[in-house]
């Protein structure tokens, strides 16, 4: 019996579709996970393929108690984000990696202690031993309910319970503004009368990720992997913010190099350094250690100080 499936991933789009077929779930910042279990054996599978279970005991634990009283619905296989959450509408990126990079058993289960994980499904992709792929979006969420009801894991998302279901909303904007308040990752949109697909990255399943937008200096680029750095100004110094590439069109990228190459101030390796004059703004998911996460051009700032590019602005822009 199959028990892993690659996911099924949802596209990227700037603004989310609208319509009576379309419905909206919160996007949650963990590992995505295919989680089989059956009476004998739970299995949690990273989107790549690797094991989940060692860094996230607490979450096999939790479902192994639940094994017989589920036994007629078994064996099982759910799709979902494992997350360690900080209320019921956000995920802490931080401490997930930080568990998924623990090898040590102690601290895996203070860990775990601490700040339990949990493994949030939104779909369901076998049912009793039988796969329920071709079933259409609307099918599965009912018989994911339906189980998840029997364990009284429905509806309401417990940061502390390891089992938890995403509770999908109907209404756009009403998905829109819980998001934008909680100051949430995103949103995936889908299409009801969607089936699921291994390892396809699918248009009936789109993703729309809350951004901020923050102006930057561009400090360097690198030859060898093509990417820009960039800082922000804190007392009077331009700390380091990170590295951007995508979001750059042949054109805008081609440019930019020109005018790094041309006032370069210092080469070191593969990395060409400039000083301080040219200020971009760019669009992210938030700060972690300093540093911002899911970088993407978003345009020239020609007419900017960049001086005023400062780490107040970057920090206030980060919680809006």
């Amino acid at each position: 019996m199959e028990k892993f499936l690659k996911p099924m991933l949802p596209s990227v789009v700037s603004s989310l579709p609208e319509g009576q077929e379309w419905i909206y779930e919160i996007k949650y910042d963990g590992y995505r996970c295919c989680l089989y279990w059956d009476e004998n054996e739970i299995r949690m599978t990273s989107r790549r393929g690797h094991d989940l279970i060692l860094p996230f005991p607490e979450v096999k634990d939790f479902l192994q108690k639940l094994s017989k009283h589920l036994k007629p619905e078994l064996p099982i296989m759910l799709d979902g984000e494992l997350c360690i959450l900080q209320n019921s509408e956000k995920a802490d990126f931080e401490k997930i990696q930080a568990r998924g990079r623990m090898k040590n058993r102690d601290r895996i289960l203070q860990s775990a202690e601490e700040t339990p994980a949990t493994f949030l499904a939104f779909d369901c992709l076998m049912v009793k031993g039988s796969h329920i792929l071709q079933q259409p979006l609307n099918i599965r969420k009912e018989i994911l309910h339906s189980f998840l009801t029997a364990v009284n894991a429905a509806d309401t998302v417990v940061p502390a319970r390891p089992l938890n279901g995403i509770t999908y909303i109907k209404n756009r904007e009403k998905a829109l503004d819980m998001v934008k308040k909680a100051d949430g990752e995103g949103i995936v949109a889908k299409q009801l009368g969607s089936r699921w697909q291994a390892g396809l990255r699918t248009t009936q399943w789109v993703k729309w990720k809350n951004v901020k937008k923050a102006c930057f200096v561009v400090t360097a680029f690198d030859e060898t992997n093509g990417f820009f750095h960039v800082g922000a100004v804190k007392n009077g110094k331009i700390l380091a913010a990170g590295l951007f590439s995508n979001g750059l069109s042949p054109e805008e990228r081609e440019a930019l190099v020109q005018i790094i190459k041309n006032n370069a101030s210092l080469k070191k390796g593969s990395l060409i350094l400039v000083e301080p004059f040219l200020c971009v703004e760019l669009e992210f998911l938030e700060l972690y250690k300093n540093q911002i996460r899911h970088p993407r051009f978003s345009a020239f700032l020609f007419n900017m100080s960049w001086e005023d590019c400062t780490w107040e602005n970057v920090i206030k822009n980060s919680t809006t």
